[in-house]
């Protein structure tokens, strides 16, 4: 695995984020937790190549962020395209491919990360 540098570092790209990952401040406000970043390959797509919706779909009850590619390679991973469907890029660690991103590296990506779609309590 190797990172593609075709993919820029100022492409913006969604991150559904699981209910399980979710909590809720007293104002009722959506707070994500750095595990929904620590898999083997995170999964994301291009903002320019889907919609909000498509991301979604099927998912009413989930959350969408959105990250830069450039705040994903600062916290260490390396970055790939794995389409079908389109717009699919995988992130993975950039000094072990195949294990689970670390709990640094997560905690990096999800400070960078901002709500599009707020999930509700």
């Amino acid at each position: 695995m190797k990172d593609d540098p075709s993919i820029l570092g100022v492409i913006t790209v969604y991150r559904r984020i699981q209910r399980q990952y979710i909590s809720f401040d007293i104002n009722g406000q959506p707070v994500m937790s750095d595990g929904a970043f620590r898999t083997q390959e995170l999964s994301v797509f291009r903002c320019d190549r889907v919609t909000q919706a498509e991301v979604l779909q099927g998912y009413p009850n989930d959350g969408l962020v959105e990250i830069t590619i450039q705040s994903i390679r600062d916290a260490g991973c390396i970055v790939m395209y794995d389409e079908p469907p389109l717009g699919h890029i995988i992130a993975c660690r950039a000094d072990l491919p195949g294990t689970r991103i670390s709990g640094p590296s997560a905690t990096k990506m999800a400070r960078a990360a901002r709500w599009v779609n707020r999930p509700k309590p």
